[in-house]
């Protein structure tokens, strides 16, 4: 088994050969630092020894993502009245294109979190939506890694966002991808990386901050369970994580 040090200086050279070959803002960049980060955290005693790299990762995918690079972590707080934005889908379009695919991804789309072996390794991500009353759906089918480099374009393997807002009338209040470190035999996961991506929808109004806790209320998540956070205005970091990464006061 090879050392932690031995694969992060791989995916080093991956990492450098994606920037010679392809420039500094790239998706081969994007999938390497986020497979790097999925490393750094498998393991919270890493967390702690690994603090300033974890933290330059997170800027950096928040940079090639986003373009944004701040890092913040925040305290919990209950949301009394989140904000409701709205993001509506096309019934024409979607009647052309999806309608005869999404029979195919029924069985795989769940309205609540439930473990499957995927959910042990942060490096799995998922696409998720929220509704208009902040119902859950999320498919249960991993992205594959040609999906992260050049995009999901192949609807027999995967279902595109719209295809998980059916039933919520094909308008959400966010939708993007969602990742756990879910040890085998726990109630809930240690950690959860979420993001507000998604090509259909384009739920660019989320804040991360916000973004972060109406995530941990909508899956009840305890305090005790970590949530990293990415959106358009950066990195925002809760739970266990914030505390080892030393982030009680937010970051630039």
């Amino acid at each position: 088994m090879p050392t932690l040090q031995t694969q992060l200086a791989l995916i080093e050279e991956r990492l450098l050969d994606a920037r010679r070959s392809f420039g500094d803002t790239n998706t081969v960049l994007t999938h390497y630092n986020y497979l790097k980060l999925a490393l750094l955290l498998q393991d919270d005693s890493v967390a702690a020894e690994f603090r300033k790299i974890i933290l330059s990762t997170l800027r950096e995918i928040s940079r090639l993502t986003f373009g944004a690079e701040g890092v913040a972590g925040i305290r919990r707080r209950a949301i009394s009245q989140p904000q409701r934005y709205c993001y509506s889908f096309p019934r024409g379009a979607y009647e052309v294109e999806y309608r005869l695919a999404s029979a195919r991804f029924r069985s795989a789309i769940r309205d609540r979190l439930v473990f499957i072996p995927d959910h042990q390794y942060l490096f799995n991500k998922f696409i998720y939506v929220l509704g208009m009353s902040f119902q859950w759906r999320y498919c249960l089918i991993p992205q594959s890694v040609r999906a992260a480099l050049v995009g999901n374009g192949d609807l027999t393997r995967m279902p595109f966002h719209p295809i998980l807002a059916e039933d919520l009338g094909l308008t959400v209040s966010l939708a993007g991808e969602v990742a756990f470190r879910w040890p085998i035999g726990s109630a809930m996961p240690d950690i959860v990386f979420v993001n507000n991506v998604s090509g259909h929808y384009r739920p660019q109004d989320w804040p991360t901050e916000q973004l972060n806790l109406i995530i941990r209320r909508t899956l009840s998540l305890s305090d005790e369970v970590s949530i990293v956070s990415l959106a358009n205005d950066g990195v925002a970091i809760s739970g266990p994580l914030e505390r080892r990464l030393e982030l009680s006061t937010p970051q630039s």
